[in-house]
């Protein structure tokens, strides 16, 4: 997916669940556009209040509501983590969801046109883009924030383009630390090259409207650095329904981890019966990466999806019976093949149609790897690898369209 969304309609990547369920022949499935506030684990019931999206998800009766579950399939993913510095919620762009894109976009093009304006003064702040955050996000952000200055600003504000600065902060000794030594050198080289700004071992203390405050860690000075556009790309925090739900349920329960829900190896709760969770919220000593949630959803056990097989299972047992069915169904899950993730390799953009790729045995690496690469031909392996896993031939389609469109015509740089 080109970034930020100057190339890739969101329309490419973004499936309607109602879409999805109607494809999948899932007449049963009910969609409510609504925000979890609270899991009664006790009485099998969830307040859910209605998702603010126009003029009237703030008026009526029906603005909150409560639904009872037989069993319940937490899915919530994670928020994006501030820790706690101060000024970072206020005025650092996040990278989670496609409204984040859309609004990232929005600042870009109006720093450019801010800067382009007559008279305009201090383009050094105002054309300094600032990423924090050193994973395959915040890499890929500032390499395809590269990738859009030598390409549509250098053509479409010529003036501007060798004003332009890009810096990378991470915390850590180095940027994508969960890759192989030989490729986080190359792609340190690269960001070197293409006149990207690495500061590592580099922590942020403090944000404003116009300067990011950062400490170096290792000799201990401070500084300050102006900023026109700051993406916060630096981990992942708890949704607050999640955090209450561990509290809850305690650590006697076995909710030791204040990160996720803990779960066993059917994707179970502990501590609960008929709740199960996968992806970010759910803890199994594995990365909250996109390949695991995708696994733990996909993962062929007794010929089916996992965890898909087990709620479909369930329900063809309790037709009838209620109570019979209920004991059938978690007699199977007891019974059941428990999730086994089969780790695939890492992918990660470093801009010029460049990207790197590890492959390992195990989600940590400690199996050793099996093989690396890098350069443009790892680059459209990136680039199928996200394009097989869009959900619909609607997506590919668009998607396909979108890539031939930006090769030949470039970006677009329009305000939308």
């Amino acid at each position: 997916m080109k970034f930020p969304q100057c190339a890739v309609d969101t329309r490419c990547i973004i499936e309607p669940i109602r879409e999805y369920c109607r494809r999948s022949n899932a007449k049963h499935a009910i969609f409510y556009e609504a925000e979890c506030l609270h899991i009664d684990e006790k009485n099998n019931k969830i307040k859910c209040k209605r998702t603010p999206q126009g003029v009237y998800s703030e008026k009526g009766p029906w603005n909150e509501f409560e639904l009872d579950y037989d069993y319940l399939v937490v899915a919530t993913g994670t928020q994006s983590a501030t820790f706690g510095i101060p000024g970072v919620k206020e005025n650092a762009l996040f990278m989670k969801v496609a409204t984040d894109g859309r609004k990232l976009r929005g600042r870009i093009i109006d720093s450019l046109e801010s800067a382009n304006i007559p008279g305009a003064t201090d383009l050094q702040s105002l054309l300094h883009f600032v990423v924090v955050g050193g994973g395959p996000t915040g890499v890929e952000c500032a390499a395809e924030l590269h990738d859009f200055v030598a390409n549509e600003v250098k053509e479409f504000f010529p003036d501007l383009a060798d004003k332009v600065s890009i810096t990378l902060i991470e915390a850590l000794p180095h940027v994508l630390s969960m890759f192989s030594k030989s490729l986080v050198e190359y792609a340190e080289q690269k960001f070197h090259r293409d006149s990207i700004d690495v500061l590592t071992r580099t922590l942020v203390t403090k944000v404003d409207e116009t300067h990011v405050y950062v400490k170096n860690l290792e000799s201990g000075e401070t500084s300050k650095m102006p900023y026109g556009t700051l993406l916060w790309a630096s981990g992942i925090a708890t949704r607050p329904v999640i955090a209450e739900l561990i509290k809850n349920l305690g650590e006697e329960a076995g909710q030791k981890s204040p990160r996720a829900l803990s779960v066993d190896g059917h994707m179970k709760v502990l501590g609960t019966r008929n709740i199960f969770a996968l992806g970010d919220c759910a803890f199994m000593n594995l990365p909250p990466t996109a390949q695991v949630a995708a696994q733990q959803v996909a993962c062929c056990g007794f010929t089916g999806k996992y965890l898909g097989r087990l709620i479909r299972k369930g329900r063809n047992a309790m037709i009838g019976d209620t109570k019979n069915g209920t004991h059938e169904f978690d007699s199977y899950v007891e019974n059941a093949e428990e999730f086994n993730y089969n780790h695939m390799g890492a992918f990660a953009y470093l801009g010029d149609n460049a990207a790197i790729a590890d492959f390992s045995t195990k989600a940590d690496a400690a199996g050793g790897i099996l093989g690396t690469s890098a350069g443009t031909t790892t680059y459209f392996l990136w680039r199928s690898v996200y394009f097989s896993k869009l959900l619909s031939f609607r997506n590919r389609v668009l998607l396909g369209v979108n890539w031939v469109f930006t090769e030949i015509f470039g970006r677009d740089t329009s305000r939308r």
